[in-house]
């Protein structure tokens, strides 16, 4: 197959045969009427974004493009992600729990077991094969990470690619994550292309995105913008890393406390309700060389997010400019939480390029998550919290907020319902999965979504969630926890020996659900690491 090689810089695909002309080719040759009223459809997902990370979050990260999107829409206050990448992706994309379409755990393993597949199931419909039924063309930008590792990194394309599950373009990466200047192995639709001189990933997905949005198609339009950004490894602009730089030499006990004084001010953490706090050596304990590589490393985070905020930014524009702006529908999250891994000694290098593990490491990740606590792949608040916010001029008054607890399992039974596409229970007389969640639309104009319990586990780690009461158990423990997250968001005050018989109750919901789905055993990879007892996690559904 050809080979392109291509650059990057926003709006440069057209010079490397990128082609709108062969979208062009792709129409429709009638549109109906139904069809033509039908809201345009844009998903703009973060990785490893973290809750307070955004302007209109609390953190100082300037994020003016994403801050518009939550400012004209709605925001979702509470709502939830599946703490770890695949899994987000597969709920996202299936409204099902990740655990009952094969990525209860991530792509590098075939755990001989369906819920830990690793790869996408085939009886499930994603979102572009429902909306298809509805009329809708569908385009995607960015990071699959839903196709086993031995699929993802080389061709042919295998069955879970995305353009094999109703995605008619591509361009992007097949597995999780990749260097931003020169990623391996990158795709536009099943052929591969090379990265060339001045090549930077998101701006190469915003580019993508831009084409999708413009070409001159019939019918509506879905688009998936799966940024990689901010997900290791830290790569950035040298001079935007430099501008902000200063921000964060003062350290980042300085930057949790200015945080938390937004948080409260923006409403989104109650004079009464309490913080985490930064349980890491102070900062000004740390010596200087170690202070220096510290605030660099936040700063190309930082630099990373304000990347990511810039292809936000041309993404409204191209959107306004196309005439449809009334009637598009954006939906902005992140897969899960702020990402405490190190994975690299330090320092950085001081090309940032050289470094292919680079990470800003548990401090950062601590303000990064606040006002919560834990991380990425934890069942705490600070791993399954996300930004959520959907702008759609049509329907939804801008500035309005929600605590509705949303997850990404019920954006497909949303659009679903928005669009009239019917959810199939069979396909060539096989059953198919059927969606988790339920439509959130209701609260666009002030009703209430549907009451449920959710469920949650990765690495041996669960959570049930009942309205505010969440129950948990940390990977690596048999013990339970309680918590009333409205009045506790930070998961300070243990509730369990206060209420034992509501602790019963979600447990026990907890199990049920587990066992029906394929959870139990539980994963044991890191139980028995952590419990320094290989059959430890046998003993853990008690």
């Amino acid at each position: 197959m050809k080979t392109l090689l291509i650059t990057s810089g926003f709006k440069r695909f057209r010079r490397v045969s990128w082609a709108v002309g062969s979208l062009a080719m792709l129409v429709l040759p009638t549109t109906s009427p139904a069809a033509a009223v039908l809201p345009d459809i844009i998903v703009i997902l973060a990785d490893d974004l973290g809750y307070s990370d955004l302007g209109c979050q609390g953190g100082e990260i300037a994020t003016p493009n994403i801050d518009r999107l939550a400012a004209e829409g709605m925001r979702f206050t509470s709502a939830s992600n599946t703490a770890r990448c695949c899994p987000s992706r597969a709920s996202l994309l299936t409204g099902a729990y990740s655990h009952r379409v094969g990525h209860g755990w991530m792509t590098q393993l075939d755990q001989g077991r369906p819920a830990y597949k690793g790869d996408l199931a085939s009886d499930c419909m994603t979102l572009p094969e429902v909306l298809k039924g509805a009329g809708y063309r569908s385009f995607m930008s960015g990071k699959w990470h839903l196709t086993s590792e031995e699929h993802s990194q080389k061709l042919p394309a295998s069955a879970s690619w995305p353009t094999r599950r109703g995605f008619e373009r591509f361009f992007g990466i097949i597995g999780g994550g990749a260097s931003y200047v020169a990623p391996n192995f990158l795709v536009r639709d099943e052929s591969e292309v090379k990265p060339g001189p001045g090549f930077s990933l998101t701006h190469a997905i915003t580019d993508a995105a831009l084409e999708y949005i413009e070409a001159p198609i019939e019918g509506p339009r879905f688009i998936y913008v799966a940024y990689t950004a901010p997900h290791w490894p830290l790569h950035a602009d040298t001079e935007r890393v430099e501008r902000l730089l200063a921000t964060y030499t003062v350290g980042y006990n300085r930057i949790s406390d200015t945080r938390i004084a937004r948080l409260r001010r923006l409403g989104l953490l109650a004079v009464d309700q309490q913080s985490v706090g930064i349980e890491v050596p102070s900062w000004d304990t740390l010596a200087p060389d170690v202070q220096a590589d510290q605030a660099r490393r936040m700063a190309v985070y930082a630099a990373q997010i304000q990347d990511m905020d810039d292809g936000v930014g041309l993404i409204l524009e191209a959107v306004s400019r196309s005439g449809r702006a009334d009637n598009t529908l954006i939906l902005f999250a992140s897969d899960n939480g702020a990402c405490a891994e190190v994975l690299e000694a330090p320092p950085l290098p001081e090309k940032l390029s050289d470094s292919l593990r680079s990470s800003y490491g548990k401090a950062w990740a601590t303000v990064s998550s606040l006002p919560f606590r834990g991380y990425k792949k934890e069942p705490t608040q600070g791993g399954l919290a996300t930004p959520f916010f959907v702008r759609w001029p049509k329907e939804i008054k801008p500035g309005q907020w929600s605590n509705a607890p949303v997850h990404l399992i019920d954006v497909l039974p949303t659009f679903a319902e928005i669009t009239g596409a019917r959810i199939p229970k069979t396909i060539d007389g096989q059953a198919l999965t059927q969606p988790d969640g339920v439509s959130f639309r209701p609260e666009f104009s002030g009703g209430t979504m549907a009451s449920r319990d959710l469920f949650f586990e990765h690495e041996g780690g669960r959570t049930i969630r009942r309205g505010t009461m969440k129950a948990l158990a940390l990977s690596g423990s048999s013990s339970w926890q309680l918590y009333d997250i409205a009045q506790d968001p930070a998961e300070r005050h243990d509730l369990a020996a206060e209420r034992p018989d509501e602790l019963k109750s979600l447990k026990d919901a907890w199990h049920t659900w587990a066992s029906a789905n394929g959870v139990l055993p539980l994963d044991s990879r890191s139980w028995g690491a952590r419990n320094d007892d290989p059959e430890g996690w046998k003993k853990a559904p008690d």
